[in-house]
């Protein structure tokens, strides 16, 4: 499968988040005496493990009673617990604190304080004294443009965007015969059985979000013996067809892959479709990258 090392994809984690991780590490204040593990913390909120990691990736998810079992276990309102999941900090970094925010916003009053002193003592400030109605004529248009300016500053983003990059491709594309799809592209045997449990879907418009978790065993290596991993997809559901990129996440191994899958899943019944991955080890008995399969669901 195509492993990656989770230490190095970093993502912004929110306030909520490190401040509920916290909680989990310190033995005193989950009142366990110990560490407790993530499906530990997910009982103690009343929600399944893998739907509190979605949570944690897209936290406009939440729904309000989840924010509330939060906000009591951290003895917070909840008020408090919402505004801290939209509160984001790069990696493990520490959060952004209101002393923080108020000492910022003191120095920048202390600097518009100090500008407005030195302004009245300058020969400008003199000269406009000397005529008070040509001052009275300046005073709209200053807190005009003061106005714009503060009001540009607060729509700045508090997180640096992220490094783009661009490309230009050039190409064709034709369907395929099915007899010719193992030659053209070369997959590989059947490797992998998979399981997927507690599978829940939520979509708002046309965005389609899944979690659930899928338990895989490796035929060849380890026979039937299921190992448990989270799944978390996210994509488009329009009309009856969805499309997604998932990823699939061992956290006892430290290892993600990912994929993609097209979905014939209507508004009612069982869904079915396929999924296409890559993967990185050697297949004893095929020869290239691709992995592919069939999805089946039931409601």
């Amino acid at each position: 499968m195509n492993y990656k090392d989770m230490d190095n994809m970093a993502r912004l984690r929110s306030k909520l988040e490190i401040e509920i991780n916290q909680f989990r590490l310190d033995g005193e204040k989950n009142g366990k005496n110990r560490k407790i593990s993530i499906k530990e913390l997910a009982g103690m909120v009343g929600f399944a493990e893998s739907t509190l990691y979605l949570r944690w990736t897209k936290p406009v998810t939440f729904q309000e009673d989840e924010i509330a079992n939060i906000a009591k276990l951290l003895q917070i309102d909840i008020t408090t617990a919402a505004q801290w999941s939209q509160e984001f900090e790069p990696g493990e970094s520490t959060p952004v604190t209101e002393p923080k925010y108020l000492s910022n916003r003191e120095n920048r009053a202390i600097s518009a304080e100090q500008t407005t002193t030195d302004a009245s003592n300058s020969p400008t400030s003199a000269h406009i004294k000397q005529k008070p109605l040509t001052a009275l004529l300046l005073v709209p248009i200053v807190l005009l443009l003061g106005y714009f300016f503060l009001s540009s500053n607060s729509q700045q983003p508090t997180i640096k965007p992220p490094p783009t990059y661009s490309a230009l491709y050039h190409g064709t594309a034709i369907d395929l015969n099915a007899e010719d799809v193992s030659q053209a592209l070369n997959f590989h045997s059947k490797l992998y059985n998979y399981e997927l449990k507690n599978l829940k879907t939520h979509t708002v418009g046309e965005d389609i979000t899944l979690a659930g978790d899928i338990f895989w065993s490796h035929l060849k290596q380890e026979g039937e013996k299921h190992q448990q991993a989270l799944f978390l997809a996210s994509g488009k559901h329009v009309g009856d067809t969805v499309a997604i990129v998932y990823e699939i996440t061992d956290e006892a191994r430290s290892e993600m892959w990912i994929g993609t899958a097209v979905i014939h899943m209507p508004r009612s019944g069982p869904a079915e479709g396929y999924w296409l991955t890559l993967h990185n080890e050697e297949d004893p008995d095929a020869h290239g990258p691709y992995a592919i399969g069939s999805i089946s669901l039931n409601r």
